[in-house]
């Protein structure tokens, strides 16, 4: 994402998470990156950077079932997701966000 390590500050480990699919177990971590950071997206590997508030993310009324298709998923399948400017936020990102989520709303980590 080109995005210098000393541009982020690490504000924990999460509890790694296995995906469902491959059953690759991935260790995610918490960082703060400042709002006038300059992202230097690979086009080969992201697309775009999505920027949420995170009390959309809290918002029940915003998950619901979703078409999603990808180069991988050419014929739409329905899954639970979350809508953030037309990209489906779903899978082991709505996993891991189910947990961070409330947490970041009750204000455990400072920032």
């Amino acid at each position: 994402m080109g995005l210098p390590p000393e541009q982020v500050e690490v504000l924990a480990a999460l509890d790694p998470l296995e995906t469902q699919a491959t059953g690759w177990r991935v260790y995610p971590f918490l960082g703060l990156v400042r709002g006038d950071v300059e992202w230097r997206l690979q086009p080969d590997e992201v697309v775009r950077i999505l920027t949420p508030a995170v009390e959309m993310l809290g918002d029940a009324t915003r998950r619901q079932r979703l078409p999603f298709t990808s180069s991988q998923f050419p014929v739409p399948l329905e899954v639970e997701g979350i809508d953030v400017d037309g990209h489906v936020l779903w899978g082991m990102t709505l996993r891991l966000l189910d947990d961070l989520v409330p947490r970041l709303l009750a204000g455990e980590w400072a920032v």
